[in-house]
């Protein structure tokens, strides 16, 4: 979906299984990094989150309103900062039902942890979660529990964050 100096392009089903090639008007026409499709708002529906570079504006969080019409609440939920991010790792952390959030920068080592209350409403809670002591760079987040304890981790910039199950985190490999 994500093009880095073009529009955006996305396919769209119509429900009978036949695909629409479209391109532009979906976010910005410039660096458009991670895209990844997660239902926020918990209300079945599946919304975009792309990882930006940091030009206006930065990070999309693309709500799908159910009716082919998508609304960004980036601005209004934490996410509009001027760090450059390439990529998200969506999981449920805190074991509470709904996918929080790690948004990980490339350029500055500055990466966000955001708590998800089940709305599709986020909190920024990286200070004091173990994830503000990871300060190397990466362009590419992933989650599995790597120690099968019942807790999502996080793998990125050559390290593991153990998960603890409520937004707390131990990184491995220092």
């Amino acid at each position: 979906m994500c093009h880095d100096v073009d529009a955006n392009v996305y396919f769209s089903n119509d429900g009978s299984g036949t695909l629409s090639f479209n391109q532009g008007g979906f976010g910005s026409t410039c660096g458009n990094y991670g895209s990844i499709f997660v239902d926020v708002d918990n209300d079945g529906d599946m919304d975009c989150f792309v990882a930006k570079c940091g030009c206006d504006p930065v990070d999309l969080m693309m709500i799908n309103q159910g009716n082919g019409i998508w609304t960004d609440v980036a601005g209004l939920q934490g996410f509009a900062d001027s760090h450059q991010s390439w990529s998200s790792a969506w999981g449920d952390f805190d074991n509470d039902g709904d996918m929080d959030v790690l948004v990980g920068a490339s350029s500055s080592g500055y990466h966000k942890l955001m708590q998800n209350d089940g709305a599709g409403n986020f909190t920024n809670v990286t200070t004091g979660s173990g994830v503000d002591l990871h300060t190397g760079q990466s362009i590419e987040w992933t989650t599995h529990d790597f120690d099968n304890d019942g807790y999502l981790d996080i793998m990125g910039g050559g390290k593991i964050l153990l998960g603890h199950g409520d937004m707390t985190f131990t990184i491995l490999g220092t």
